[in-house]
């Protein structure tokens, strides 16, 4: 397991960053190494929350142009068991 998925995994576990350094350090990771992998870390899981947007905003469109495609099916034109005005 790479040190960014320990990192993940230790996220994952509510830890702070501080304790994931610590955790990390008494494994013997260097600081240089740490500091990487917990910027490694940010920026993967920015990507991920963006590209979760990204879906749940493309299924929105979606449903809103199925919607409005459904709506333009319907007939245009009063059935027949509506009155007009010449009928009263």
């Amino acid at each position: 397991m790479g040190i960014v998925d320990k990192i993940k995994k230790m996220q994952e576990e509510g830890k702070s960053e501080e304790e994931i350094a610590n955790n990390l350090a008494k494994s013997k990771v260097s600081k240089e190494e740490i500091s990487d992998a917990l910027a490694q870390a940010r920026i993967k899981h920015v990507v991920s929350q963006e590209n979760e947007e990204m879906q749940q905003s493309m299924m929105e469109r979606a449903q809103e142009d199925a919607n409005t495609q459904l709506s333009s099916q319907e007939a245009p034109y009063p059935s027949d068991q509506t009155q007009t005005d010449a009928e009263y």
